[in-house]
């Protein structure tokens, strides 16, 4: 990516505001989307045999913005100076995860409405395809992003033998998240009385849970572990492909069942 360089003028198309524009958004607000548009304008007319990093980074360098990757687990984050424009879940390189990234953003950037909005101490890109269609956030794409690799995970244990998983679910289960960069743990928490619960998540998508009695010995522990993750892959097995995945108010995520 470029080095940071400062901008004290967007020219007279940032002065009159982006499309949409309301005089009552905030200064910075405005001339941020004005940004994005003369992005999306610059990526429309360039031609370049490059990859998509490089169509991005030249299109950065003509705007005058910065644009960045932040890779935190599996999500990868890209951001044009403080605006977060895509999340996304990456399974290659992290060389790869950047290009993968520059291409959606560009698909992004590419749609007819770009709105910038405040969102707790930063800025996110909400976009259209048209003036009359629900807004997305840049975590839509993360929720598509999991749910390919989900869709991936549950092919693979459709065409593998279930006598070997199910002989080994644990040792199966975690070799099959790390070929799809997925991630699959077990917590527990405590519940009523002398119980808690067991939850499975992968990649912190909730996907099945037992309750057990507290003061279980380790054989039983080690069952229960294998029965839990048994199950998952079951309920994997039973995800319909299409919208796999359902986003509570509180933000958790939950596989749906066929």
């Amino acid at each position: 990516p470029p080095t940071k360089r400062s901008r004290t003028d967007y020219g007279d198309e940032y002065k009159q505001g982006p499309p949409g524009y309301s005089k009552w958004q905030e200064p910075a607000i405005c001339a941020k989307q004005s940004m994005l548009y003369s992005l999306r304008a610059q990526l429309s007319i360039l031609t370049s045999d490059g990859n998509p990093m490089q169509k991005f980074n030249r299109v950065c360098n003509i705007v005058k913005c910065v644009w960045r990757v932040h890779l935190t687990g599996t999500m990868c984050t890209l951001m044009v100076d403080d605006v977060v424009v895509v999340t996304q879940l990456y399974w290659a390189d992290e060389l790869q995860a950047k290009m993968d990234a520059c291409s959606t953003a560009a698909d992004i950037l590419s749609r007819e409405v770009l709105e910038v909005r405040r969102i707790g101490g930063g800025y996110e890109l909400y976009t259209a395809r048209g003036p009359n269609q629900l807004l997305e956030s840049p975590q839509v794409w993360r929720l598509m992003s999991l749910s390919k690799a989900l869709l991936r995970l549950k092919d693979h244990f459709l065409h593998h033998c279930s006598s070997k998983w199910r002989d080994e679910p644990l040792r199966s289960m975690h070799a099959a998240c790390k070929q799809y960069k997925l991630c699959y743990r077990e917590h527990r928490v405590k519940d009523v009385g002398m119980a808690e619960r067991w939850i499975a998540t992968i990649s912190d998508v909730f996907i099945h849970e037992v309750k057990m009695r507290i003061g279980r010995n380790r054989h039983e522990d080690v069952n229960t572990s294998n029965r839990l993750c048994t199950k998952s892959i079951e309920c994997l097995m039973q995800m319909p492909r299409q919208n796999p995945l359902i986003e509570h108010k509180n933000g958790e995520l939950r596989i749906r069942y066929e």
